[in-house]
């Protein structure tokens, strides 16, 4: 019995751990893929198993933006082409909720710097 209660105990606190650091922002310089284009600005991090909705703050997204820009026109492609790139950037992940196109990220990046970039192609999907 004793054994019993100490795993309900151990797993309560256990789940109040995940629920409550789930719920937290998150600050840090994060890598991973960066997907841009028409409805799309989703972020796949490297440590991360989700995708995050990209919210870049006021000149944050200034060389970034020339890059891509020049890349449409290398394609020959127009606004609705979604490019990849893989990216190191500063900021801030909100709190778990939903975010972006349709609510269909549970966090939004509220990007400060973007630390390195480079393109590594168009997405296809």
């Amino acid at each position: 019995m004793k054994i019993h209660t100490a795993l309900l105990t151990a797993s309560g606190f256990l789940s109040i751990f995940l629920l409550t650091s789930c719920s937290k922002e998150i600050e840090g310089t994060f890598s991973g893929i960066m997907r841009w284009g028409f409805e799309t600005q989703s972020f796949y991090v490297d440590e991360e198993d989700e995708a995050w909705w990209v919210s870049p703050q006021k000149d944050a997204f200034d060389k970034f933006g020339e890059d891509y820009g020049l890349r449409l026109k290398q394609l020959g492609e127009e606004y609705a082409v979604v490019l990849q790139y893989k990216v190191k950037m500063k900021g801030v992940a909100s709190k778990r909720g939903e975010y972006g196109h349709f609510g269909m990220f549970k966090r939004q990046f509220e990007v400060e710097e973007i630390v390195d970039f480079e393109w590594i192609g168009k997405d296809d999907q």
